[in-house]
């Protein structure tokens, strides 16, 4: 998931890779990927096609800058992975169409979900894939969206679900795509956040005594005490 770093010259914002997001990353071993799906059904006669989804998603993701963006390594000791905006992002490779297998149904609808799902996301380009379904039964059309569990997991995927789908105006975008940052600034951000933590080791004994203290039987930690 993790893509080979490319040198930059300007940037406003070193983004790191959160600890959460290299514990997902970690977590995605095995066959099936770590991803996320949901399943939208539009009513009858709804005639979306995946001209017009595409349309509506390119506007929508405008304020959700996670969706234009990659995770990159960094040179060596420059710190974590850093979220960058994909220079060549293109909505057509993220939105879809197919036509559903007969009776297009409920059950065959599931069949292609799980299909979407479970398949691998293509790398090298922001994690997620819009499916818009067509043929169901009852002239309806469904759209399926997967992300991987590193861009939305839980309440933040419905977050991201509802900005998609609610037809809420995206805010202005940014200056897109921002340059990467360069060699210089990751290592700047990197010295800058190991100072912050060296900042705070200092409180670490006191910290660990109190702990030390709560797991012996009848004592009060000093600070906790009761006057």
């Amino acid at each position: 998931m993790v893509m080979g770093f490319g040198h930059g010259d300007h940037t406003d914002l070193v983004e790191r890779a959160s600890p959460i997001d290299m514990m997902e990353l970690a977590s995605d071993v095995g066959p099936v990927p770590l991803q996320v799906g949901a399943v939208l059904v539009f009513e009858p006669g709804a005639h979306l096609a995946a001209s017009g989804v595409r349309d509506a998603l390119a506007d929508r993701i405008c304020g959700i800058p996670r969706l234009r963006q990659q995770l990159v390594s960094t040179p060596p000791g420059c710190g974590r992975p850093v979220w960058v905006d994909d220079p060549e992002f293109d909505i057509t490779r993220h939105v879809h169409g197919v036509r559903c297998p007969p009776p297009g149904d409920e059950a065959a609808l599931l069949r292609v979900a799980a299909g979407a799902a479970t398949g691998p996301l293509p790398p090298g380009q922001p994690l997620w894939s819009a499916t818009l379904v067509t043929g169901l039964a009852g002239d309806a059309c469904a759209l399926i969206v997967v992300f991987h569990h590193v861009l939305a997991d839980g309440m933040g995927g419905l977050a991201i679900l509802a900005s998609l789908v609610d037809g809420v105006r995206s805010p202005a975008a940014r200056g897109f795509p921002r340059p990467k940052p360069s060699w210089r600034q990751l290592a700047q951000d990197a010295a800058a956040s190991r100072l912050h933590t060296l900042g705070h080791l200092s409180g670490v004994p006191a910290r660990l005594r109190d702990a030390l203290a709560e797991l012996r039987p009848g004592v009060t930690p000093g600070r906790l005490a009761v006057h």
